[in-house]
């Protein structure tokens, strides 16, 4: 599992400093939606999705219902839409009460979605993601690093049991 975890970070890594402007058709594109401009974190995570669970070894060390793309989550242009699916898979972790864990898929309050990048030290450290349609210290809108305060989050989209 570890392995599969580290692919998906890989996946976003690679990504870093890709801007908006160049780049998120691309990633709209993983998405049910027509590209618009509509807010990207999520269209970002579906994109990783896709790429990710096309990866044979990492859907067979998956343990749990998955789904066999990216489509049940990217039907919606905003993260909340992720929260139903991951309820009715048990997937879902509410931020009261869970830290965050590396390969988390970090839902907002504000609607917008970041892939956790390392385990939160404890509930009240910040959460270290990679986001899409945010800036950067010099105010460009692309994917970057983040660390978010705990109290932003609404909760997590974990595959790891």
């Amino acid at each position: 599992m570890d392995e599969a975890i580290a692919e998906l970070i890989r996946l976003a890594e690679r990504e870093l400093g890709a801007r908006r402007q160049g780049a998120v058709d691309a990633y709209q594109a993983a998405t049910r939606l027509a590209p618009g401009p509509w807010p990207w974190s999520a269209a970002f995570g579906c994109w990783l999705l896709r790429e990710w669970l096309a990866i044979e070894t990492v859907r067979r060390h998956l343990a749990g219902p998955l789904p066999p793309t990216a489509g049940p989550l990217c039907r919606e242009p905003h993260a909340h839409a992720w929260e139903p699916w991951a309820r009715q898979q048990g997937r879902w972790r509410p931020a009261a009460g869970h830290q965050a864990r590396r390969g988390d898929f970090a839902i907002f309050r504000m609607p917008h979605l970041g892939l956790v990048v390392q385990d939160q030290l404890h509930p009240a450290a910040p959460v270290h993601t990679i986001e899409a349609d945010t800036l950067d210290e010099q105010g460009d809108d692309g994917i970057w690093r983040q660390q978010r305060a705990p109290h932003l989050l609404q909760g997590y989209l974990r595959f790891r049991r």
